[in-house]
Protein backbone atom coordinates (compact mmCIF):
# COMPACT_ATOMS: atom_id res chain seq x y z
CA UNK A 1 0.00 0.00 0.00
CA UNK A 2 1.64 3.40 -0.90
CA UNK A 3 1.36 6.22 0.94
CA UNK A 4 0.68 9.74 0.76
CA UNK A 5 3.61 10.92 2.59
CA UNK A 6 6.74 12.86 0.45
CA UNK A 7 8.23 10.91 -2.74
CA UNK A 8 11.06 9.07 -0.52
CA UNK A 9 8.30 7.05 1.54
CA UNK A 10 6.22 6.48 -1.43
CA UNK A 11 9.26 4.77 -3.38
CA UNK A 12 10.11 2.97 0.10
CA UNK A 13 6.63 1.26 -0.41
CA UNK A 14 6.75 0.47 -3.79
CA UNK A 15 10.08 -1.36 -3.41
CA UNK A 16 8.67 -2.74 -0.06
CA UNK A 17 5.52 -4.34 -2.54
CA UNK A 18 7.92 -5.06 -5.17
CA UNK A 19 9.92 -7.50 -2.89
CA UNK A 20 6.81 -8.86 -1.17
CA UNK A 21 5.36 -9.86 -4.86
CA UNK A 22 9.12 -11.22 -5.48
CA UNK A 23 8.78 -13.41 -2.35
CA UNK A 24 5.51 -14.65 -3.20
CA UNK A 25 6.03 -15.71 -6.93
CA UNK A 26 9.37 -17.41 -5.47
CA UNK A 27 7.18 -19.63 -3.23
CA UNK A 28 4.85 -20.14 -6.38
CA UNK A 29 7.68 -21.36 -8.44
CA UNK A 30 8.99 -23.44 -5.70
CA UNK A 31 5.75 -25.01 -5.44
CA UNK A 32 5.97 -25.89 -8.98
CA UNK A 33 9.25 -27.41 -8.84
CA UNK A 34 8.18 -29.65 -5.92
CA UNK A 35 5.10 -31.08 -7.80
CA UNK A 36 6.99 -31.93 -11.02
CA UNK A 37 9.22 -33.70 -8.46
CA UNK A 38 6.23 -35.83 -7.37
CA UNK A 39 4.73 -35.70 -10.86
CA UNK A 40 8.45 -37.57 -12.18
CA UNK A 41 7.68 -39.73 -9.13
CA UNK A 42 4.18 -40.95 -10.06
CA UNK A 43 5.40 -41.48 -13.78
CA UNK A 44 8.64 -43.75 -12.45
CA UNK A 45 5.69 -45.78 -10.49
CA UNK A 46 3.74 -46.02 -13.66
CA UNK A 47 5.73 -47.36 -15.39
CA UNK A 48 7.76 -49.60 -13.32
CA UNK A 49 4.04 -51.26 -12.65
CA UNK A 50 3.71 -51.47 -16.29
CA UNK A 51 7.38 -53.31 -16.37
CA UNK A 52 6.43 -55.54 -13.95
CA UNK A 53 3.45 -56.48 -15.45
CA UNK A 54 5.01 -57.26 -18.96
CA UNK A 55 7.82 -59.46 -17.34
CA UNK A 56 5.19 -61.67 -15.39
CA UNK A 57 3.71 -62.28 -19.02
CA UNK A 58 7.12 -63.23 -19.86
CA UNK A 59 7.25 -65.62 -17.00
CA UNK A 60 4.40 -67.65 -17.97
CA UNK A 61 5.88 -68.27 -21.26
CA UNK A 62 3.52 -65.97 -23.26
CA UNK A 63 6.29 -64.85 -25.52
CA UNK A 64 6.17 -68.02 -27.32
CA UNK A 65 3.06 -68.33 -27.80
CA UNK A 66 2.91 -64.54 -28.96
CA UNK A 67 5.43 -65.56 -31.24
CA UNK A 68 3.53 -68.97 -32.30
CA UNK A 69 0.83 -66.90 -33.24
CA UNK A 70 1.70 -63.61 -34.73
CA UNK A 71 5.27 -64.05 -35.33
CA UNK A 72 7.93 -61.91 -34.77
CA UNK A 73 6.58 -59.09 -34.76
CA UNK A 74 4.75 -59.92 -31.19
CA UNK A 75 8.13 -60.00 -29.90
CA UNK A 76 9.46 -56.61 -31.57
CA UNK A 77 6.06 -54.76 -30.08
CA UNK A 78 7.09 -56.42 -26.62
CA UNK A 79 10.77 -55.67 -26.49
CA UNK A 80 10.35 -52.18 -27.60
CA UNK A 81 7.37 -51.38 -24.77
CA UNK A 82 10.21 -52.89 -22.61
CA UNK A 83 12.57 -50.39 -23.90
CA UNK A 84 10.20 -47.50 -23.59
CA UNK A 85 8.96 -47.95 -20.40
CA UNK A 86 12.81 -48.42 -18.96
CA UNK A 87 13.52 -44.94 -21.06
CA UNK A 88 10.21 -43.12 -18.65
CA UNK A 89 11.66 -44.70 -15.60
CA UNK A 90 15.74 -43.36 -16.38
CA UNK A 91 13.93 -40.02 -17.66
CA UNK A 92 12.28 -39.75 -14.65
CA UNK A 93 14.65 -40.55 -12.21
CA UNK A 94 16.89 -37.94 -13.95
CA UNK A 95 13.97 -35.02 -13.75
CA UNK A 96 13.83 -35.86 -10.07
CA UNK A 97 17.78 -34.88 -9.68
CA UNK A 98 18.62 -32.48 -6.87
CA UNK A 99 19.11 -29.04 -9.36
CA UNK A 100 20.59 -26.11 -7.78
CA UNK A 101 18.83 -23.13 -7.25
CA UNK A 102 19.03 -19.73 -6.07
CA UNK A 103 18.16 -19.48 -2.81
CA UNK A 104 16.34 -16.06 -1.53
CA UNK A 105 17.47 -13.79 1.36
CA UNK A 106 17.77 -15.77 4.55
CA UNK A 107 16.23 -14.36 7.74
CA UNK A 108 18.80 -14.16 9.84
CA UNK A 109 20.76 -11.71 6.40
CA UNK A 110 17.55 -9.88 6.62
CA UNK A 111 17.65 -8.86 10.02
CA UNK A 112 21.49 -8.20 10.67
CA UNK A 113 21.15 -6.16 7.33
CA UNK A 114 17.87 -4.41 8.78
CA UNK A 115 19.87 -3.69 12.18
CA UNK A 116 22.66 -2.91 10.58
CA UNK A 117 20.24 0.27 9.03
CA UNK A 118 18.57 1.24 12.13
CA UNK A 119 21.66 1.58 14.25
CA UNK A 120 22.58 4.30 11.36
CA UNK A 121 22.60 7.68 13.17
CA UNK A 122 21.51 10.81 12.37
CA UNK A 123 22.11 12.16 8.59
CA UNK A 124 23.34 8.57 7.84
CA UNK A 125 20.20 6.85 7.66
CA UNK A 126 18.16 8.84 5.36
CA UNK A 127 15.13 7.62 2.93
CA UNK A 128 17.89 7.24 0.16
CA UNK A 129 19.49 4.37 2.61
CA UNK A 130 16.44 2.78 2.98
CA UNK A 131 15.74 3.03 -0.97
CA UNK A 132 19.42 1.94 -1.61
CA UNK A 133 19.04 -1.30 0.53
CA UNK A 134 15.45 -2.18 -0.44
CA UNK A 135 16.75 -1.51 -4.04
CA UNK A 136 19.83 -3.94 -3.71
CA UNK A 137 17.39 -6.58 -2.90
CA UNK A 138 14.88 -6.16 -5.78
CA UNK A 139 18.03 -6.43 -8.11
CA UNK A 140 18.76 -9.46 -6.48
CA UNK A 141 15.12 -10.79 -6.70
CA UNK A 142 15.42 -10.29 -10.24
CA UNK A 143 18.15 -12.53 -10.65
CA UNK A 144 16.81 -15.32 -8.25
CA UNK A 145 13.65 -15.43 -9.65
CA UNK A 146 15.18 -15.56 -13.45
CA UNK A 147 17.14 -18.89 -11.91
CA UNK A 148 13.98 -20.62 -9.95
CA UNK A 149 12.14 -20.20 -13.07
CA UNK A 150 15.05 -21.68 -16.05
CA UNK A 151 14.93 -24.90 -13.41
CA UNK A 152 11.43 -24.94 -13.15
CA UNK A 153 10.60 -24.75 -17.09
CA UNK A 154 13.33 -27.39 -17.49
CA UNK A 155 12.13 -29.75 -14.79
CA UNK A 156 8.69 -29.30 -16.32
CA UNK A 157 10.12 -29.82 -19.83
CA UNK A 158 11.68 -33.08 -18.69
CA UNK A 159 8.84 -34.78 -16.72
CA UNK A 160 6.63 -33.57 -19.87
CA UNK A 161 8.26 -35.90 -21.88
CA UNK A 162 8.46 -38.54 -19.67
CA UNK A 163 5.02 -38.12 -19.38
CA UNK A 164 4.69 -39.02 -22.78
CA UNK A 165 7.10 -41.57 -22.95
CA UNK A 166 5.17 -43.31 -20.09
CA UNK A 167 2.18 -42.51 -22.50
CA UNK A 168 4.08 -44.98 -25.25
CA UNK A 169 4.62 -47.46 -23.12
CA UNK A 170 1.29 -47.54 -21.77
CA UNK A 171 0.36 -47.97 -25.37
CA UNK A 172 2.59 -50.45 -26.07
CA UNK A 173 1.65 -52.57 -23.02
CA UNK A 174 -2.14 -52.21 -23.65
CA UNK A 175 -0.95 -53.89 -27.32
CA UNK A 176 0.89 -56.37 -25.76
CA UNK A 177 -2.33 -57.39 -23.58
CA UNK A 178 -4.52 -57.48 -27.00
CA UNK A 179 -2.12 -59.43 -28.43
CA UNK A 180 -2.26 -62.44 -25.44
CA UNK A 181 -5.91 -62.07 -25.37
CA UNK A 182 -6.23 -62.56 -29.20
CA UNK A 183 -3.82 -65.48 -29.08
CA UNK A 184 -5.67 -67.06 -26.19
CA UNK A 185 -8.70 -67.69 -28.47
CA UNK A 186 -8.31 -70.12 -31.57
Amino acid sequence: MVTQGNPDSRRIDLLGAARENCARQYDDFYRTFASLDSKAQAVATLAGVQLAALVIFLREGNLVLLQSRFGDTAAVVLLVTLVVLLVAIAGAVAAMKVTSVPMPYQAAAEVDAVASLVLLQGEEFSDQVVINHLSEHNDAWKAILEGIENATSQKARSVAACQWTLLLGLAGTVAVIYLLLLSAWP
